[in-house]
């Protein structure tokens, strides 16, 4: 009881809300990412690149926080009994962002005009599964809350595996164009490891957890 009690003290708070504050964002831009794959077919190409830019420039709030909380770590003398832990969950944080927002851009770079049923189940899950990841990080300052949402984590994770492979093999079948093989091969590829991502992050949870029982 003392260590969680030492875990949550006023002077420590900062970094807790900050990287709360992150993964608010992280989750706000998989949001943007869902509703614009839902809405990719129905949009301009104007509309799509203006889409995209958007995401991929709200993305860069999360790195920002990211650096803020690697500098307030590395400068206060203040710091949680997690620091590293805290330090790799904002970079994880950090890289799930850019993932989504280089999704969002690769959609328009490749000129993809299709959004096939895969694309749209799997920036789904992402979705989830990053809202779930979301709610782990603002579990950190209540370690018994943690065990949950981990757990919700890793089951999506696994289904969005099924999914991946599901579509790669659908990709390889009935795709002839190579072009095209490459072109989704790659978007899978991104939310994907935006996926993966979560499940570290998820990881870095439960030692929390665990240092605080």
């Amino acid at each position: 009881m003392r260590k969680i009690i030492s875990f949550i003290l006023p002077k420590e708070k900062k970094f807790l809300e900050m990287i709360s504050r992150q993964s608010e964002t992280v989750f706000e831009v998989s949001k943007m990412l869902r509703d614009f794959v839902d809405e990719y077919p129905s949009l301009q190409r104007s509309e799509r690149k203006s889409r995209a830019h958007l995401i991929k420039k709200t993305g860069l709030k999360a790195d920002e926080l990211k650096k803020a909380i690697a500098l307030q770590l590395e400068s206060s003398y203040a710091v949680p009994a997690n620091r590293e832990h805290i330090a790799r969950i904002a970079a994880l944080l950090g890289e799930v962002s850019d993932l989504a927002g280089r999704t969002a851009l690769m959609l328009v770079i490749l000129s993809i005009e299709r959004i096939d049923g895969y694309t749209t189940k799997m920036a789904g899950m992402a979705h989830s599964i990053i809202e779930e990841t979301s709610k782990g990080v603002k579990s950190i300052g209540k370690p018994k809350n943690i065990k949950e949402h981990c757990e919700r984590i890793y089951s999506l994770g696994a289904e969005a595996g099924e999914i991946y492979n599901e579509a790669l093999s659908e990709l390889f079948h009935f795709y002839k164009n190579s072009i095209d093989i490459i072109k989704y091969r790659e978007i899978y590829g991104l939310l994907k490891a935006a996926m993966n991502k979560c499940s570290e992050t998820a990881e870095i949870l439960e030692l929390i957890a665990a240092r605080h029982f």
